[in-house]
């Protein structure tokens, strides 16, 4: 696996929740992160966007959510924050 941002930024997130006291998350976990990311490199590679664009959706669809460890309102805020 290459060490580039996003493999970093995935390894990160996963840490994050692997370590998060929030284990009762049912929808908004790591599960839902991958599959977001996931669905969005598919998307983004068949719409034919350059790999710089891929990789910064890419960052925003691992970062999405990542807040709701914190708290569920205002997660957006937290999530651009880790991000």
């Amino acid at each position: 696996m290459k060490n580039n941002i996003v493999n970093i930024a995935k390894e990160y997130v996963f840490n994050l929740f692997k370590e998060s006291d929030q284990k009762l998350l049912v929808y908004h976990n790591y599960n839902h992160t991958f599959e977001v990311a996931s669905a969005a490199e598919e998307i983004s590679r068949g719409l034919g966007l350059n790999e710089k664009e891929i990789e910064l959706l890419l960052l925003s669809a691992w970062f999405h959510d990542i807040g709701y460890l914190v708290k569920d309102k205002g997660h957006e805020q937290i999530s651009a924050e880790y991000a």
